[in-house]
């Protein structure tokens, strides 16, 4: 399930060769909040790695499959209510044969949401 244009959405993009920031920003309205959870909204953790994918995605303009993660941390909650807007920095992006990995950063100014490890491949395992 694709998240953008409906979980969320970027605001602004700044791109160098092996990096990029992307400002998005979250819709507390979507089905996934009214789920998880009710009159609380918190984004979890499964939709964080799904939006890195796409974003990495965007970046190297190739569809991408999550193929492993090497580490992932949660330090804080990330809701909607709370921030609407968050950046997710993709930085160490190395872009091989058959696979693509990056560190991605959930953050604003005053708090880390989430910080990650991931590799993506070109094609579904």
């Amino acid at each position: 399930m694709k998240l953008l244009g409906s979980f969320f959405n970027i605001s602004e993009i700044l791109t160098s060769e092996k990096s990029a920031k992307y400002e998005i920003s979250l819709n507390p309205k979507h089905l996934i909040y009214q789920a998880h959870f009710p009159d609380n909204p918190i984004t979890p953790g499964v939709c964080m790695i799904q939006m890195s994918g796409e974003l990495l995605s965007d970046f190297v303009g190739k569809e991408l499959f999550l193929h492993g993660i090497h580490n992932i941390k949660f330090m804080k909650v990330l809701s909607p209510l709370e921030t609407d807007s968050v950046d997710v920095e993709l930085s160490k992006i190395v872009i091989e044969e058959k696979q693509c990995k990056a560190n991605v950063i959930f953050a604003n100014q005053d708090n880390v949401y989430a910080k990650m490890s991931l590799i993506f491949g070109y094609e579904r395992m």
